[in-house]
C-alpha cells in the first residue's frame, strides 16, 4: 500500500428514490455502491463529486450538499478517505460506466431487500444508515 486514496461518492435522490450502481470491479465485485470514485490533484472535492457520478452514471446533479466522511482501512491492502454527498437529480438516466455493471434509482424498500440479501456491505451499508436510507435496529 502505497497511500491514503481520497474519494467521493454521492447519494442521488428523485422521486423519493436513491441511486445506487452495482460495482464492476474489485474489491467487492457485484456489490451495491453509491456511486463515486477518486479526487484527481488540484481538484475540488465538490467537482470530484460531480464529475464522479457524470462518469459512473450519466447523470447530472443539483443542490450538492456534503453529509459526512467515512474511511475503509484495510491493513496492508488499503486506506480510504470518502467523502459522501446528498444531491437532488437534475437530469440524464442512469447509464452504468466501466467500473458499474448497472446503475439504477432503488425505492427504500429495494435497498432493505437488497441489505437483507447481503448485497450491500461495509462503509456503504453505515452510510445507508446513517442517512436514513435504512432502519437500524
Amino acid at each position: 500500500m502505497a497511500n491514503i486514496r481520497i474519494g467521493a461518492a454521492t447519494m442521488v435522490e428523485k422521486d423519493n428514490k436513491l441511486l445506487l450502481g452495482k460495482r464492476g470491479k474489485e474489491p467487492a465485485y457485484g456489490t451495491l455502491i453509491i456511486p463515486g470514485g477518486g479526487v484527481n490533484e488540484h481538484e475540488d472535492f465538490h467537482d470530484t463529486a460531480r464529475r464522479e457520478i457524470r462518469e459512473e452514471a450519466g447523470i447530472e446533479i443539483t443542490n450538492l450538499r456534503q453529509f459526512g466522511t467515512y474511511q475503509i482501512i484495510d491493513p496492508g491492502q488499503q486506506h480510504r478517505v470518502i467523502i459522501y454527498w446528498r444531491a437532488d437529480w437534475a437530469g440524464g438516466e442512469p447509464t452504468p460506466s466501466t467500473d458499474l455493471l448497472s446503475a439504477k434509482f432503488y425505492t427504500r424498500e429495494e435497498i432493505a431487500a437488497e441489505a437483507a440479501a447481503g448485497n450491500i456491505q461495509g462503509v456503504g451499508l453505515q452510510v445507508l444508515k446513517d442517512a436514513g436510507w435504512l432502519k437500524t435496529h
